[in-house]
């Protein structure tokens, strides 16, 4: 989250939901990646802006050495602006 730890004004997150699914089994480091970044920084910045929370269900993908997929991971996040 590191689009909120550059922020000078606070926001709070909660994570609302976690689905998954597993593709193999994990014999080594599996490495998550998450492309959805921008979309989340937009979504902060609206919860910012409006004062209203806004919720965002992002991907996670996890990977093994050799690149295969193993697990992917939905997760449903809300912001909401701190007063």
């Amino acid at each position: 989250m590191a689009q909120l730890y550059q922020r000078s004004s606070k926001v709070a997150l909660l994570v609302v939901a976690v689905e998954g699914k597993f593709y193999k089994k994990a014999t080594s480091t599996t490495y998550f990646h998450c492309r959805e970044g921008k979309l989340m920084q937009e979504i902060i910045q609206k919860a910012f802006d409006t004062g209203e929370p806004q919720t965002i269900r992002a991907l996670s993908s996890g990977y093994n050495d050799q690149n295969e997929l193993m697990a992917e991971f939905w997760v449903t996040w809300s912001f909401k602006k701190r007063v």
